[in-house]
């Protein structure tokens, strides 16, 4: 009997058996079909189950979030924050105008509205404040001596740093043209040239120098793509006492400890180095931003704003690490240089506008939320006043101690940014 197909020769043909042979063949082909297409996606919904059970700083705030205040000085426009502040307390202002407010509050403007673009200010303990600012003419460097009118004018390269004023006054800029090789420039009281430092490097906006307490002046030299970067220190004199490489992938963070530590942050972290030059320790993150800044407390704790915010012991070891609420919904991250108060706590930005107020021991404090620019609120770069003042472009909060009077608190180490190392 052949029931099911039909005699070939001696052969029965099973027509049937075959069919249902193909059937299965046909159904392991779809569903392996199907698993390597779906596969992508259930891992990619794995990994976001695992990446949310991460645990992101979102424990109830310690205490209650500050009042925010009107915007600091709406008489401005858009610059609602000091761009620096002399020691003797007279804040300076700038955007395309540069005007300063005395102590009593009167508002006096010393820019020319229309002719100056103004970059960045930095106070010297004499009263002397230098502006970085250009013109129809060119780039320059100005001098206001303490009655708010100029006393000189030094043109510079096209791309500058930011200012560095050493223990003497002496102010040091990073400067190039747009085909020259970048120098450390030193000028002299009434603005002459009084030594020039070839630091070789690379960038639009170089990395502004660091002075130590000892006088002694550092440059973070960043190379051109493959080119190495360098660590290089000068001396007050203008002589270069050495140099040294600097791995991994550009930054923008320099700053000195009290006791003689150079601390660089790079793309993947921060290294520090002793005033020597040798390499001390590095720190890599967990991740690759480098749009944040580093901090030093007094107590020697590094702050690294690097997608999260890292706090590292004078070993080098993450001592906690903090994430923004929306870190693994909007990939939210620190982009801006945190800030430390005398009391320790922690001032930070995210990318996302939520200002973040941490516990030296990474708790949550409290927490402001703002929006993108045109959404809502934006608070944008932080001064911390040595009175206590948290000043946002979105307004102002008083908070629990001013800026911290060691180590090196804030992005250009105080609010006369002086990048200096030292008393203030």
């Amino acid at each position: 009997m052949c029931p099911f197909g039909y005699w070939f020769g001696l052969i029965c043909v099973d027509y049937t058996g075959a069919q249902m042979a193909l059937r299965k063949l046909f159904l392991v082909y779809v569903l392996s079909t199907a698993a390597a297409i779906a596969a992508p996606f259930v891992m990619t919904w794995v990994e976001g189950v695992r990446r949310h059970a991460i645990p992101v700083n979102s424990e109830m705030a310690l205490e209650p979030t500050p009042a925010i205040n009107t915007p600091y000085s709406d008489s401005l426009g858009r610059n609602t924050r000091p761009a620096c502040i002399a020691p003797d307390g007279i804040e300076y202002f700038g955007d395309v105008s540069f005007a300063m407010r005395g102590k009593q509050g009167a508002l006096r403007l010393l820019g020319n509205v229309l002719a100056n673009d103004f970059y960045s200010c930095a106070a010297a303990r004499d009263g002397t404040v230098y502006v970085l600012g250009k013109d129809n003419q060119g780039h320059w460097l100005r001098a206001y001596g303490t009655s708010g009118d100029p006393k000189w004018t030094a043109y510079t390269g096209e791309f500058r740093s930011r200012l560095a004023i050493g223990q003497d006054g002496t102010p040091y800029l990073v400067t190039r043209g747009r085909d020259d090789t970048p120098s450390l420039t030193a000028y002299g009281e009434d603005g002459s040239e009084r030594w020039s430092v070839a630091v070789a490097g690379w960038g639009r906006e170089p990395i502004p120098p660091a002075v130590g307490a000892d006088g002694t002046i550092y440059v973070y030299s960043i190379g051109f793509q493959s080119s190495p970067h360098d660590l290089i220190a000068i001396s007050p004199h203008g002589k270069e006492l050495w140099r040294a490489a600097v791995p991994g992938t550009s930054g923008g963070g320099l700053l000195v400890s009290e006791d003689g530590k150079i601390f660089v942050q790079v793309g993947h972290g921060v290294l520090a180095f002793n005033s020597q030059g040798k390499k001390l320790w590095e720190f890599t993150a967990e991740n690759q931003d480098i749009d944040g800044g580093i901090a030093l407390a007094k107590d020697g704790t590094l702050y690294l704003a690097c997608r999260f915010l890292y706090a590292l012991d004078p070993a080098g070891q993450a001592k906690w690490s903090f994430k923004s609420e929306l870190t693994y919904t909007k990939r939210d991250y620190f982009d801006g240089s945190p800030i430390v108060a005398e009391d320790g706590t922690i001032y930070a930005l995210s990318f996302y506008q939520q200002l973040y107020a941490i516990t030296p021991e990474g708790r949550k404090k409290w927490v402001l939320h703002g929006e993108l620019a045109g959404k809502g609120t934006r608070w944008d770069q932080l001064t911390l006043t040595n009175d206590g003042r948290l000043l946002t472009k979105a307004g102002w909060l008083s908070v629990s101690s001013g800026l911290a009077s060691g180590g090196w608190p804030t992005r250009d180490h105080d609010n006369s940014d002086s990048r200096r190392q030292g008393m203030r």
